[in-house]
């Protein structure tokens, strides 16, 4: 490198190079003299301040100040010239410059000193901080902001790293969990779980990266070691580059709301039990006025047929209400279906005079059947009660009479078809469609039809349960039923069932035989109530087998010991301590060639729960056909 002397010149390529630099430097630079008087700027000073070139040499530095630095300014030199004290020179400090329009900017100002023929210069180099100072506002004021809202936020926020260890925590924490800051902090995150499934659950949910905007319900813990229902929402954390810098945890203690909708809950299910109650003892009025106003006809009357008549409709009303305790248990508990392969045609055929009668004389029935309907797998019972209840429903429409019509069809659903109007996916069907020109219901009304002891009829006219009886066994055997109504012009009700195999061959409704009389067996029937167990008693004995009977499980056991019986029938619930199923048992230890037969009104699987023995027995239930019972009895020998 070569060096020059004080009265050499540079090279005028090195006074080029320096002026190209000057001139185009990025910051503003600005040279004065001792006096304080502008001598050269550079083009980024005369864009920063808005003057030009001309303008600003000759005139005072202090025109780029403002006050009080322009006033005192000249004061400063003066200064510093005479004791060489420095406020700025040569060592830089954050000032404001002014503009030629007024405004004042933030800028940092280093000035150096030099000489020029002996006289004494100084260069400022001016940066502009504007951006700097708005970014750096803007980054306060989101702090501001992010600290107000962590601390002002009624849900517990938490901020863990990437390695799930808890870095921030707000106020909120300590009221729901119980933990100040200062406790979280470090820790693991799952320590605020009930459980690491909990914990695990919510990771699952939303994994790293991933945010969800949907809560998840967890059970989280509190510092006390209380558990309790909460909702989750996870975040994801991440910088201005998008680097996931770990997770943010918004919890929300669902403790009230739980409480709440369990009281809601409890309220509801009084009010359906009131409900349920004055429907069933209506119903069942209804049920005990046909069959106690028959049999006094049957005593009354010396006309053969017409007591054949009366014992009839009393034997229909009684079935009627069999078929009411069986909805009830349906809806208590889905009962397992016992499907067939059915013939629908001939099925509901068999009972339009039944229907006709139900319907009375102001209503006309009408049926049109599909010749050639395909078979379908149903419960052969339950389609009985599904047709009989919204025949029933059709009649209680239309208070002045009118017409109520069942149709069966075969149909064909594709993948084109808009299913969701059916509720089933593509195959074949068969619909039996029910209708009637009565009232109709309003849309909000058709909504709600399904539900579970939701009724249009008065208090006590009605359980509310027939239609979501249907629903569920229709569901349960693959279909699915829809209602079409309106206002003023009457109602249809669609069963879709799904067609059976093309396998399965139709067969009737099963009917057992009345059976031949049976001789020199002997049963023995344990009943609890009196008026009950002497009607099984001449029952069973009308069927041929020679009966002894027992009024509870321990009498019973004596007559085991004491006698020969093929066969015991006793009732499930009895007083005394003693169950059905605890006689079953121990009657097989106390006499192995007795056979057991139980009877419950109880449905098969709610019996079934009241077992606490090793062993299973038959069930036969209540109420039950003098066919029936002959038939369970037979199956036991």
């Amino acid at each position: 490198m070569t060096t020059y002397g004080p009265d050499d010149a540079a090279p005028e390529a090195s006074l080029d190079h320096l002026a190209a630099v000057f001139q185009s430097a990025v910051d503003a630079i600005v040279s004065i003299d001792a006096l304080g008087i502008i001598k050269s700027v550079n083009p980024a000073a005369a864009k920063l301040f808005g003057y030009t070139n001309t303008e600003l040499i000759g005139a005072n530095v202090s025109l780029l100040m403002p006050t009080p630095d322009s006033v005192q300014h000249d004061g400063y030199i003066r200064q510093y010239r005479h004791t060489g004290r420095r406020k700025i020179i040569g060592i830089g400090r954050d000032v404001h410059g002014k503009r030629r329009d007024g405004t004042t900017f933030p800028m940092h100002l280093s000035v150096s000193e030099y000489s020029i023929e002996g006289k004494m210069h100084f260069a400022g180099i001016v940066h502009d901080l504007t951006d700097e100072r708005r970014a750096q506002a803007e980054s306060e004021r989101q702090q501001i902001l992010f600290d107000a809202i962590i601390k002002d936020i009624p849900q517990p926020l938490v901020l863990a790293d990437n390695g799930q260890r808890i870095f921030l925590a707000n106020p909120a924490v300590k009221l729901t969990f119980g933990y100040d800051e200062a406790e979280l902090v470090g820790q693991e995150s799952h320590i605020l779980y009930a459980s690491n499934a909990d914990f695990e659950r919510v990771q699952n949910f939303a994994p790293s990266g991933v945010t969800s905007a949907d809560p998840l319900m967890v059970n989280c813990r509190r510092k006390d070691g209380q558990v309790f229902p909460a909702e989750v929402v996870a975040t994801s954390v991440t910088d201005r580059r998008g680097r996931i810098l770990g997770n943010m945890r918004s919890f929300r203690d669902l403790t009230k709301q739980v409480a709440q909708t369990e009281a809601l809950h409890r309220s509801q299910r009084l009010d359906a039990l009131g409900q349920l109650t004055g429907g069933v003892a209506h119903d069942f009025n209804n049920i005990l006025t046909i069959v106690l106003g028959n049999l006094e006809q049957v005593f009354e009357s010396d006309n053969p047929d017409q007591k054949d008549d009366f014992s009839r409709r009393a034997m229909e009303a009684a079935e009627m209400g069999a078929r009411l305790t069986r909805r009830l248990l349906s809806f208590a508990r889905q009962r397992k279906l016992q499907p067939i392969a059915l013939q629908l045609n001939d099925h509901i055929a068999g009972m339009v005079e039944m229907l006709e009668r139900a319907l009375g004389e102001t209503v006309s029935l009408s049926t049109a059947f599909e010749p050639k309907l395909w078979t379908v797998f149903v419960d052969p019972s339950e389609i009985e009660n599904a047709i009989l209840n919204l025949s029933v429903n059709a009649r209680d429409a239309m208070k002045h009479g009118g017409r109520v019509n069942i149709e069966t069809a075969n149909l064909q659903l594709s993948t084109d078809d808009v299913l969701d109007e059916y509720g089933v996916s593509a195959g074949d069907y068969v619909r039996i469609s029910v209708a009637d020109n009565g009232a109709g219901m309003s849309s909000e009304t058709v909504k709600r039809a399904f539900e579970p002891f939701f009724t249009t009829k008065g208090v006590g006219k009605g359980t509310g349960l027939g239609l979501s009886s249907i629903h569920g066994f229709v569901k349960q055997s693959g279909g699915n039923a829809t209602i079409y109504s309106e206002v003023g012009k009457g109602t249809m009700v669609n069963l879709y069932l799904p067609r059976a195999d093309l396998g399965l061959q139709p067969e009737a409704v099963r009917k057992a035989d009345h059976p031949s009389t049976v001789e020199n067996l002997k049963v023995l029937v344990v009943e609890d109530n009196c008026d009950l167990r002497q009607l099984v008693v001449e029952r069973i004995r009308r069927l041929g087998y020679a009966v002894d009977q027992a009024d509870s499980g321990m009498v019973a056991l004596q007559k085991l010991t004491s006698d020969r019986f093929d066969i015991l029938f006793s009732d499930v619930v009895m007083p005394g301590g003693m169950s059905g199923y605890e006689l079953g048992s121990r009657a097989r230890e106390a006499s192995p060639v007795t056979r057991i037969l139980l009877t419950s009104g109880y449905d098969s699987e709610f019996a079934s729960d009241l077992n606490d023995t090793d062993d299973e027995f038959r069930v036969l239930r209540k109420p039950y056909k003098q066919a029936e019972l002959a038939q369970a009895l037979r199956e036991c020998i």
